[in-house]
């Protein structure tokens, strides 16, 4: 038996060459030649030959030299319907247009996931919310206009309730008294950010402002009682207040007029205290506080003695010179801090308000030395 009869079906249906196809063109089996057929790694350069049709026969079936092998096979396409793809887009476009209603539907089931940063406006469109409206909101609860009287209970600022306001004159000085009860659980600590001001007013129209601070905390449920000066015009006609908290962008600029070398400089005074504040530019850089009295006041004896436990107290700064001058009938206590040589720390610790720290702007210590009660320029 040869060869030939040897062969499996699948053989001989192999043995019926089909047009062999390279770089998507049909070559018969007398353009392949036994070296192409044979590296079939590398393309196929051969000149174009007549397509042979589909049901002919090869002239040389019978030539031994000729063996059939595939050497491209191309693959078919299958690519998306682009049906398939217009209608995915519809979807999409179609959710994110009706996102609003949706969210509205799935909230009334599952609240907790619906986000609170999407608004629906007036036009259904989904905007993202404005963390400076909800300041300005915060803003105005807090700037809710209060009846000044003692009754008041209901003036709040965060966690802490102000009352029983009282407008006081016995000591000579104008003052407003009141308490702050803190409602927290935590204890409540005074510092730039928490800090805050009563704004005084005759009905509608704005008298001034006081500052509310303490070196001392407030207790959890605890509460603390307040005296702060305020001016003649407040004490005779404030009636009305708001509980504000202010940034520098709230305070109003100041022209200092006065000059010595390099430095431009503030003065703010209050009864027998003078302190010169020295800025260069619009920053602090050193402080000169000058405070008087004579022997007229009924506490002399007990204001000399504290000036000088303090002077003994602050002698281990360098960064500060304090001086006590006595005469026959009155004292004088002079006070230079130069700002640069002390650290924050060192300045917190001597827990006097009227001490900012260096490079403090002009327009927050008028500001503020003003809410103290006095009278800057």
């Amino acid at each position: 038996m040869n060869q030939e009869n040897n062969q499996s079906p699948n053989q001989e249906v192999n043995n019926v060459e089909q047009p062999v196809v390279a770089n998507n063109q049909i070559l018969t089996p007398e353009a392949v030649s036994p070296a192409t057929a044979e590296t079939t790694a590398q393309p196929v350069q051969t000149e174009p030959t007549p397509e042979v049709p589909q049901n002919s026969q090869p002239a040389n079936n019978n030539n031994p030299k000729i063996k059939e092998q595939v050497i491209y096979q191309m693959k078919e396409d299958k690519g998306g319907h682009p049906l398939g793809v217009l209608l995915f887009f519809v979807v999409i476009l179609a959710a994110i247009f009706f996102l609003p209603e949706i969210t509205d539907y799935i909230g009334k089931f599952l609240p907790g996931l619906v986000s609170t940063s999407t608004l629906k406006n007036n036009n259904n469109e989904v905007t993202e919310e404005n963390p400076k409206e909800e300041a300005k909101e915060a803003h105005k609860e807090e700037a809710k206009l209060f009846d000044l009287n003692g009754s008041i209970s209901n003036a709040t600022i965060g966690e802490l309730q102000l009352g029983n306001f009282v407008k006081d004159n016995l000591s000579g000085d104008k003052s407003l008294k009141f308490y702050v009860l803190n409602n927290s659980d935590n204890t409540f600590s005074f510092n730039d950010s928490t800090k805050f001001y009563i704004d005084l007013y005759k009905n509608d129209t704005y008298l001034s402002s006081v500052l509310v601070y303490s070196y001392e905390d407030i207790g959890s449920k605890q509460s603390k009682d307040f005296s702060v000066t305020i001016s003649n015009d407040s004490y005779n006609k404030a009636n009305k207040f708001k509980i504000t908290r202010k940034s520098k962008s709230d305070y109003p600029s100041v022209n200092l007029k006065k000059s010595q070398e390099d430095y431009k400089i503030l003065t703010c005074t209050y009864n027998n205290n003078t302190i010169d504040y020295y800025f260069i530019g619009s920053y602090l850089e050193k402080i000169e506080d000058t405070i008087s009295e004579n022997t007229s006041n009924v506490n002399y004896a007990a204001d000399l003695m504290k000036y000088k436990d303090e002077a003994n107290r602050f002698s281990t700064i360098d960064a500060i010179d304090y001086n006590v001058i006595e005469a026959s009938n009155e004292f004088a206590i002079k006070i230079q801090i130069d700002l640069s040589k002390i650290n924050d720390v060192e300045l917190y610790n001597l827990a006097i308000y009227k001490y900012f720290n260096y490079h403090k702007e002009s327009t927050v210590v008028s500001y503020e030395m003003k809410a103290l009660g006095y009278t800057c320029s």
